[in-house]
């Protein structure tokens, strides 16, 4: 467990650049259309290399009880060809990576699977769907997005772990080397015989999403947000 004091973080040969977020949500009354806009619109004028999204890239249907009263796309394919038609305005020369999280449209349980080839229909070819969690190399630069519902769990167990410091919390998954540690709680887990919740290899940066609030720390070398 934990991350060895001799982990050095690679680094890109080249300058680029990556912009990390998380929970669109789109389909939701709360969604902030004008605010989705304004971010595609810099996006796609920007010198951004990659763009990462870490899961619930939509509201969903049937999370939780009585969710249509809080929906403004009742259709869940109308909800991911609604977040196709937004990401279509990024130039092709810009990598979009999605990961899905608890309110997208596959199995609730971890690891999840990427978004299923139905879904796909509408999105340009600079997508890439990815599993939840997920690996991925940006210039030689190893990213573990992992959308973040064990954190849930964690907080509520561990001593001064709280929503507002989420930072903390990213920081004792990587001491577990682990990112679902608690079983038998919010966080259905799929019986396996490998456990791909296992922190390995070490990230130079570990993105996550879920509890809708920012956070940015660094530990033993690894950036987490």
């Amino acid at each position: 467990p934990d991350v060895p004091p001799t982990f050095k973080p690679h680094r890109s040969p080249t300058p680029a650049k990556a912009c990390f977020v998380s929970d669109v949500h789109i389909g939701s009354d709360t969604f902030l259309p004008d605010a989705w806009e304004r971010f595609i619109n810099w996006v796609s004028m920007s010198d951004v290399n990659y763009l990462l999204i870490a899961g619930d890239v939509v509201d969903g249907i049937g999370i939780y009880p009585d969710q249509e009263k809080e929906l403004k796309i009742l259709s869940i394919y109308e909800q991911y060809a609604e977040l196709a038609r937004t990401l279509q305005r990024i130039p092709l020369h810009i990598r979009v990576v999605i990961s899905l999280g608890n309110h997208d449209v596959v199995r609730g349980a971890e690891p999840q699977p990427a978004l299923p080839e139905q879904f796909r229909g509408a999105f340009n070819s600079n997508v890439l769907f990815v599993e939840n969690p997920a690996y991925i190399s940006l210039n030689g630069v190893t990213v573990l997005m992992y959308h973040g519902r064990s954190f849930d769990d964690m907080i509520k167990f561990l001593p001064g772990a709280s929503y507002d410091n989420i930072g903390y919390v990213m920081e004792e998954a990587l001491k577990r080397r682990l990112l679902c540690s608690t079983f038998g709680e919010k966080t259905p887990i799929i019986p396996a015989a490998t456990d791909m919740m296992v922190i390995d290899p070490i990230p130079d940066v570990f993105l996550t999403g879920h509890v809708h609030i920012m956070g940015i720390t660094q530990y033993k070398g690894v950036l987490c947000m």
